[in-house]
C-alpha cells in the first residue's frame, strides 16, 4: 500500500459522506462555514472607524428610533436625509453595549451569505470542465474573487455594500442555477435585486443589469426572454417599492423631494439648492480616460474611485483578457452557456449603469467577484489542462501582490464599540454643528433635551438661500436657551465665519474626547453678538 493510500481514503470517505447528507443539510452547513469564515476575517481586520459611521450610520438610526424629524436639522449633513433601514442592527447593538468583536462578527454576516451564493455560482459555470481543470478553476475563481481589496476593507463595515451585494449574489444564485431559468427564478432575481436597490439605492445599477441580461440572454426564444423580463422587471418595481417606498413617501411629504436631496435640480424642493449632488464628480470624466480606466486603477491609488488609497490589478486583467478574446479566437474546451452570457451581459450593464450614476468602486463588490469567474474563464480556455493550475495560481499571486487594500481607517478594539466622554452640557441646549466633518455620532450622548443643526455641512451653511437654512436660522433666533457650537479639530477657531453669518460668537470651549479617530471635537459655549 502506497503512503498515500490512507489520506485518499479519507478524502474519498470525507466527500462521500458529504454528498450523502441530505442537500438542505448541505446548504445549511455551507452557509454557516461562509457566515463563521467572514465573522473572523472581519474581526481580524479589527473595529470600523470609517468616515460614514462617524458621520451618519449611527446617527441616522438613533434620529429614527427617537423621532427627531422636526428637532434635529441635517446634523449628519446631506446623510441626514438617507434612509436609515440598514443601519437599524448596527445601532441595536451598539445601544445594546454588545462586545465589539460581536458586533464586527454580526456585520460580516452579509458578507458570508455573499460568499457562499458566490460559491455555488462558481461550482455551477465550471461543472462541465474535466476534473482536472475544473476544480482548480472553481478554487482560483473564489480565491481572486473573495480577496479583491475593495471587497476585502468593506468587510465588517457599516457602509452596507456587503448587504446590497449578498442580495445580488442570491438572485444571479437564482438564475444561474438551472439550465433555463424559470419564471419564479427570475421573480425570486428581481425580487431580490429591487430590495438591494430600495435597501441602499446604489444597488440600483444591478437592477439595470439583472433586466437586461435576462431581456437579452437565455433560451427558448424573445418571447420567453421577454417574459422573464418583464416578470423580473415587475418583481423589482414590487420590492423597490416595499423597501425603499415608505422613505421615500416620507421624504416627498416632508421636502417635496422623494430622493431628497439628490437631483434636486429635477424636483426643485425648496429646501435645497437646486443642483443634483451626484457622485459623478469620481472616476474617469472623458471616453479616452474610460478606454483605460481599468489600467488607471493601477497607479491613481486615492481620490479617484475611492476616498482612501486603492488598487486592485483585477480589472485591469479582466479587460485585457477580453480583449484578448474578442480579437484572438481559437478553440475552446469550455462551453460558454447560456450562464455565462447572462452573468456577461449582466456585468457590463451593471458597470454602464455604476458609470453613469456613481463611479465609486465599493458599489462593485458583486462585480468584483464576478470579475474573478471571468478571469478564470478566459485562461483555462487557452491554457492546457496540464499548466492551467498552476497558471491560475500565479495569476492570483500577481493579483494579490500587486494589491492595495482600503484601511477604512479601522482602529483596534477595546471594551465598549463607542464611548463617549462628554462635559457638562446644559438643559435645553441647542448645539450648531459648524464644520463639514464627521460629528453626528456623538450627539446621541447628550440630554435628550438638546437639539441639533448642521449650520455648516457638505451641501449647506448660512450663505444659502433655501428653506433649510431659512429654518436654520429661525431655530437660533428663537431659541432662548444655551447655545452651543460643535467642530474639529479644536483650537482652530473652525466655523466662526459661519457663526458670525448667524449673529453669535464663541465664548469658553472644551473637549469632547471619544474612542474613534475623529477625536477629540471642540464643544463651546456661544453668545449672541
Amino acid at each position: 500500500m502506497s503512503p498515500s493510500t490512507p489520506s485518499s481514503v479519507v478524502t474519498a470517505g470525507v466527500a462521500s459522506g458529504w454528498r450523502a447528507l441530505p442537500p438542505s443539510l448541505r446548504a445549511a452547513l455551507g452557509l454557516a462555514v461562509s457566515v463563521v469564515i467572514a465573522g473572523l476575517v472581519s474581526i481580524a481586520l479589527r473595529q470600523d472607524s470609517s468616515w460614514d459611521l462617524m458621520n451618519y450610520h449611527y446617527y441616522n438610526a438613533w434620529a429614527f428610533v427617537h423621532a427627531r424629524h422636526g428637532i434635529d436639522w441635517a446634523p449628519a449633513q446631506l446623510q441626514s436625509f438617507y434612509s436609515p433601514f440598514l443601519d437599524l442592527p448596527f445601532y441595536a447593538m451598539v445601544a445594546a453595549d454588545l462586545p465589539p468583536r460581536a458586533i464586527a462578527f454580526a456585520l460580516a454576516i452579509p458578507t458570508g451569505v455573499a460568499w457562499y451564493c458566490f460559491a455555488r455560482i462558481a461550482t455551477r459555470l465550471f461543472a462541465p470542465l474535466e476534473v482536472a481543470v475544473r476544480r482548480p478553476a472553481i478554487v482560483a475563481a473564489l480565491a481572486l474573487g473573495v480577496t479583491a481589496p475593495m471587497s476585502v476593507s468593506l468587510i465588517g463595515t457599516t457602509m452596507n455594500d456587503w448587504y446590497v451585494a449578498a442580495l445580488v449574489l442570491g438572485a444571479a444564485w437564482a438564475v444561474v442555477r438551472a439550465p433555463v431559468p424559470s419564471i419564479k427564478a427570475a421573480a425570486v432575481a428581481g425580487f431580490l435585486v429591487g430590495a438591494g436597490a430600495g435597501l441602499k439605492l446604489t444597488g440600483s445599477i444591478y437592477a439595470v443589469g439583472l433586466a437586461a441580461a435576462l431581456f437579452l440572454t437565455g433560451d427558448g426564444g424573445w418571447r420567453a426572454r421577454w417574459r422573464r423580463g418583464i416578470v423580473a422587471s415587475i418583481a423589482i418595481a414590487l420590492a423597490f417599492a416595499l423597501t425603499a417606498g415608505p422613505w421615500m413617501l416620507l421624504q416627498f411629504e416632508r421636502y417635496g423631494n422623494p430622493l431628497f436631496p439628490y437631483y434636486n435640480d429635477v424636483f426643485r424642493s425648496p429646501w435645497a439648492d437646486p443642483v443634483s449632488f451626484s457622485a459623478t464628480r469620481f472616476g474617469p470624466q472623458s471616453w479616452r480616460e474610460w478606454i483605460g480606466f481599468p489600467f488607471v486603477l493601477l497607479w491613481r491609488l486615492e481620490g479617484f474611485v475611492a476616498e482612501p488609497e486603492f488598487r486592485d490589478a483585477r480589472p485591469a486583467l479582466l479587460y485585457a483578457l477580453a480583449i484578448a478574446a474578442a480579437v484572438w479566437r481559437r478553440p475552446s474546451r469550455v462551453v460558454v452557456d447560456r450562464r455565462w452570457r447572462f452573468l456577461a451581459v449582466f456585468l457590463v450593464a451593471s458597470l454602464a449603469a455604476w458609470a453613469l450614476l456613481y463611479r465609486i468602486f465599493r458599489y462593485l463588490v458583486p462585480l468584483e467577484l464576478l470579475g474573478a469567474a471571468f478571469i478564470v474563464l478566459f485562461v483555462v480556455r487557452w491554457v492546457p489542462s496540464r499548466r492551467a493550475a498552476w497558471v491560475l495560481v500565479g495569476v492570483f499571486v500577481l493579483a494579490v501582490v500587486t494589491s492595495k487594500y482600503p484601511t477604512w481607517w479601522r482602529q483596534r478594539f477595546e471594551d465598549h464599540f463607542l464611548t463617549v466622554r462628554l462635559p457638562p452640557v446644559e438643559a435645553g441646549a441647542l448645539v450648531l454643528l459648524v464644520a463639514p466633518e464627521p460629528m453626528s455620532y456623538v450627539l446621541p450622548s447628550f440630554p435628550a433635551d438638546a437639539r441639533f443643526v448642521g449650520l455648516v455641512s457638505n451641501f449647506n451653511d448660512p450663505w444659502r438661500r433655501n428653506r433649510l437654512q431659512a429654518t436654520i436660522a429661525a431655530a437660533i433666533a428663537e431659541h432662548r436657551g444655551p447655545l452651543y457650537s460643535l467642530a474639529m479639530p479644536p483650537g482652530h477657531r473652525v466655523g466662526d465665519d459661519a457663526l458670525a453669518a448667524v449673529g453669535l460668537e464663541r465664548a469658553a470651549c472644551t473637549s469632547i474626547r471619544t474612542n474613534l479617530r475623529a477625536s477629540p471635537l471642540e464643544l463651546c459655549r456661544v453668545r449672541r453678538r
